[in-house]
């Protein structure tokens, strides 16, 4: 299986979405440009990913394990080009979601350890699948004073990844 093959459902796609925009390139043309594509972004996302890993994987271990994933979430920050990152664990003595990790500091109204109820990053855990939040407004998970705080900081979807 090819890690990045582009189905005829794609290519379809994109042909009709630059057809509209008056950009009437033959099929051929657009496999040329999907190739190139694939050549030289793919492959920058690929060698700036190797980066990231290896920061991460530069960290001391003499750190404390909180300081680690503290680095852990600056690292996620940067690579993604997100607002934030907060790392939690589950406390199974407290049957707590516990804070581990965040960057920056500035989610300092944000609560330590929440619930694994009714919560995405318990939903996450459960499901040990990803939950991507494309618009923090619409999702149901949040209350309206955490999607107003969320949108004063400029944060306006959210991706929660079990690691």
């Amino acid at each position: 299986m090819e890690l990045f093959k582009i189905d005829q459902e794609l290519t379809q796609s994109l042909l009709s979405a630059l057809q509209e925009k008056e950009c009437n390139l033959s099929s051929d043309d657009l496999a040329a440009v999907i190739e190139e594509i694939k050549e030289r972004v793919l492959s920058h996302s690929v060698h700036l990913l190797i980066s990231q890993i290896e920061s991460i994987l530069d960290i001391s271990p003499n750190l404390s394990e909180r300081d680690i994933l503290q680095k852990v979430a600056k690292s996620v920050v940067e690579y993604l080009g997100a607002e934030a990152a907060t790392l939690r664990i589950y406390d199974p003595f407290r049957e707590r979601l516990v804070v581990f990790g965040s960057f920056p500091d500035w989610e300092t109204d944000r609560k330590e350890t929440i619930s694994p109820e009714d919560t995405i990053a318990g939903e996450v855990l459960k499901s040990r699948q990803c939950y991507l939040v494309p618009d923090i407004a619409k999702e149901e998970k949040f209350s309206e004073d955490k999607k107003q705080k969320m949108a004063g900081k400029g944060v306006h979807s959210m991706l929660a990844i079990p690691i």
